[in-house]
């Protein structure tokens, strides 16, 4: 009985602990709203969208020279740098680093795609003011 109790508990724990993490999610042509007149946004302002909602999300955003957006974010002990490319109609939003979220084989800490689904709506919320 102590052997099944033993195996039960140390089965429950490694379930848990795979619950954790999930595949890394990248946004992929998350698509963007257009204007009251039906017109894709102006790109000047999808930039500036992209960068109010990382700074309403916790994310710090570098532009580069390419027009595309590094973010990263420290929550407590954890780190995740993203790559944001965008256009007029679409954004992507794709993993580049990140240190104590348990990376490995393609899987992540789960609370990652959480930031990341926040910040691609939020994103649309800020088109939309």
């Amino acid at each position: 009985m102590k052997t099944l109790k033993t195996f039960v508990t140390i089965f429950a724990v490694l379930f848990l602990i795979s619950c954790t993490s999930a595949r890394v999610h990248n946004i992929e042509g998350g698509v963007l709203p257009t204007t009251m007149q039906g017109y894709p946004y102006q790109l000047h302002k999808v930039r500036s969208a992209i960068v109010r909602a990382c700074q309403t999300r916790g994310w710090n955003p570098s532009i580069q020279r390419d027009g595309s957006i590094i973010a990263t974010i420290n929550v407590r002990s954890h780190y995740a740098k993203v790559h944001i490319t965008y256009n007029r109609r679409s954004v992507n939003i794709r993993y580049m680093d990140s240190r104590n979220l348990k990376h490995a084989n393609g899987k992540i800490h789960r609370n990652y795609n959480r930031w990341v689904n926040k910040l691609y709506h939020t994103i649309n919320d800020q088109l939309t003011r």
